[in-house]
């Protein structure tokens, strides 16, 4: 059926794709057990330990993006923020595709919103490694760790003074949910991931909620970016929407075979939030 139809499913992702989005060398492994190039390219890309880490690399990487005109034409958007890929230049990285993101003008929250964001993929990172502990899973999560990155002078009027967000590019970029309770379950990983998050906050005893997981698929595990947490004191402000949020969460959640029956939930279970697929941004 996959060759008859030309497409076939990927035996790390889960996800049926045509010829094009695989090397020849993995086509002709056959149904079940050939691996597409974008989670070739994710596994190809990993670094040491559980986090991609680039503030290592140098400030040079993102002068570079900006040479090759790609923060120009951004080749994604969010309701607060752009999204462009370029390629680091030296460092460890140098070679490698990156992402830089920024907010659009106007918006509220680009002051303190990045050193948040670091300080959110740290706790997830913490948690991540507590999951990976359990071996629920055959695999293992990462977390891609961005930097947070300032616009020098030279970079032109309209981005000196300015910060953005960089970090590895993620290939095969999915949405498994979200932080107002939306997720997809449709494949193996969407599974495992609402596992995670509901693990999340009973490994925490309710304090903390990790959430609004996204990243690629790679053989053997998933790398994720931009994680959320919701938290009792909304200490990780505005995309943390506390204990509404993580009520919102398990008014929605149904178990998955990857969670387990000991797992806490919530007394309160009710629905504060519309359930959304975007990130959903609220002040404190």
């Amino acid at each position: 059926m996959g060759v008859a139809s030309g497409l076939r499913t990927c035996k790390s992702c889960g996800h049926r794709r045509p010829l094009d989005d695989y090397s020849a060398e993995e086509w002709v492994k056959g149904a079940g057990m050939a691996i597409c190039a974008g989670c070739v390219a994710n596994a190809d890309g990993l670094a040491e330990g559980e986090a991609i880490d680039t503030c290592r690399d140098s400030q040079d990487a993102l002068k570079g993006t900006i040479e090759n005109g790609q923060l120009q034409k951004p080749f994604a958007q969010g309701a607060f923020r752009f999204v462009a890929s370029g390629r680091y230049v030296g460092g460890s990285l140098d070679g490698k595709k990156n992402v830089c993101k920024w907010f659009k003008t106007g918006a509220t929250f680009d002051k303190t919103y990045f050193s948040l964001d670091i300080k959110a993929v740290d706790k997830a990172m913490e948690l991540v490694r507590a999951f990976n502990k359990e071996e629920i899973i055959r695999g293992i999560v990462r977390v891609n760790r961005p930097s947070v990155w300032h616009f020098k002078a030279n970079c032109g009027p309209n981005w000196a003074g300015k910060n953005c967000l960089d970090e590895p590019y993620i290939h095969n970029f999915e949405h498994f949910n979200s932080n107002t309770g939306w997720s997809d379950t449709s494949v193996r990983w969407g599974e495992v991931m609402q596992a995670l998050s509901h693990f999340s906050y009973h490994h925490t005893r309710g304090q903390f909620m990790l959430v609004d997981l996204q990243g690629g698929v790679f053989p053997g595990g998933v790398i994720l970016s931009d994680p959320v947490i919701l938290s009792e004191d909304r200490s990780y402000e505005v995309t943390d929407l506390g204990p509404r949020g993580i009520s919102s969460f398990f008014a929605a959640h149904m178990c998955t075979d990857w969670c387990r029956r000991s797992w806490s939930k919530p007394a309160s279970r009710t629905r504060y939030y519309a359930t959304v697929k975007s990130t959903t941004m609220e002040e404190c």
